[in-house]
C-alpha cells in the first residue's frame, strides 16, 4: 500500500460498517423490558414491525437542527418508541418507563461489537497518513460509543447526525463535516448503505466505496478491498477496478 495518504480524509459510516449492535433497536427494546416486565414473551421481531417510521433517518428531508441538544433529540424520539411498545402489546403503565430506558441501554457499549476487518482497515489508513472521521446517522452518544469500543484514537472527529440536525444522504450533513474538517482536497467515504452513504456522498462530490454491511445484503467489498481501492485511486492504478466500485467518480 502507498505510504503517503497525507491530505486524504476518509469518512466512515459507523453502524453496520465499523460496528454493530446485534438486533439493533428492536433487540435493545426487548432488553429494556426484562427488568420492567419479567416474562413478557415479546420478541425483537414483534417490536421491529412497529419501528418502520418515526426515526430521523427514515425521513432525511427534515431540518432537525432544533433537536441537536441530546435531551431534545431523545425527547423527540420518545413518542416513537412508546408507540412501538404499545402496538406490540406493552401495557400503557410500562411504555413510558421502557421508552425512557432505551437511551441508556442503546448506548451501553457491552452490546456493541467491532465488525471483522474494520480494525485492520482503520489501522492501515492511519499508518498511511490518512485522516479519518466518522459520519453516521446515529444517536447523540455516538462519540462515547466509539471511544468505549477503543476506536477513538483513529478519528479526528466523530460526527453524528443527532448533533448536526441533518441525516445522510442529505447534502447538508456532508457539507457540515467537510467544512469542520477544513475542506480537505481529497475526501472518501466508506459505508454499507448504497443510498445514504454511496449516493449521498457521490452527490456531495465525495468518492465513496460500498462495503459489506452487517445489516444490509448489498454486494459491497470487504474492508480490506475498500482500503486498496482508495490507495489505487490516489496512486493512479487499476482504474477499471476502481470504477467498478466508485460510481461516477474515477475516469
Amino acid at each position: 500500500m502507498t505510504r503517503d495518504l497525507a491530505g486524504t480524509v476518509v469518512l466512515w459510516d459507523f453502524d453496520g460498517t465499523l460496528a454493530e449492535r446485534p438486533g439493533h433497536w428492536s433487540s435493545c427494546m426487548v432488553d429494556v423490558l426484562e427488568p420492567l416486565w419479567p416474562g413478557h414473551g415479546l420478541t425483537a421481531e414483534a417490536i421491529e414491525v412497529h419501528l418502520r417510521t418515526g426515526f430521523p433517518w427514515q425521513d432525511t428531508t427534515v431540518d432537525r437542527r432544533h433537536l441537536t441538544d441530546p435531551d431534545a433529540w431523545w425527547s423527540a424520539l420518545h413518542p416513537v418508541l412508546r408507540a412501538a411498545y404499545l402496538r406490540a402489546g406493552v401495557p400503557d403503565t410500562l411504555a413510558d418507563d421502557a421508552a425512557s430506558a432505551v437511551r441508556i441501554r442503546f448506548s451501553d457499549v457491552s452490546a456493541w461489537r467491532v465488525i471483522d476487518g474494520a480494525l485492520d482497515a482503520l489501522s492501515a489508513l492511519q499508518a498511511a497518513g490518512a485522516r479519518q472521521a466518522v459520519l453516521s446517522n446515529h444517536v447523540p452518544e455516538l462519540p462515547q460509543i466509539v471511544d468505549a469500543l477503543g476506536l477513538g484514537g483513529f478519528f479526528d472527529r466523530v460526527f453524528t447526525s443527532a448533533a448536526i440536525g441533518w441525516e445522510k444522504p442529505h447534502p447538508q450533513i456532508f457539507s457540515y463535516a467537510i467544512t469542520e474538517l477544513g475542506d480537505p482536497p481529497e475526501v472518501w467515504l466508506i459505508g454499507d448503505n448504497p443510498v445514504a452513504d454511496v449516493k449521498g456522498a457521490t452527490a456531495a462530490g465525495i468518492r465513496a466505496v460500498l462495503v459489506e454491511g452487517s445489516y444490509l445484503a448489498n454486494g459491497g467489498v470487504t474492508h480490506a478491498e475498500a482500503v486498496r481501492i482508495i490507495d489505487a485511486a490516489i496512486d493512479g492504478r487499476n482504474a477499471e477496478r476502481i470504477a467498478e466500485h466508485v460510481p461516477g467518480n474515477v475516469p
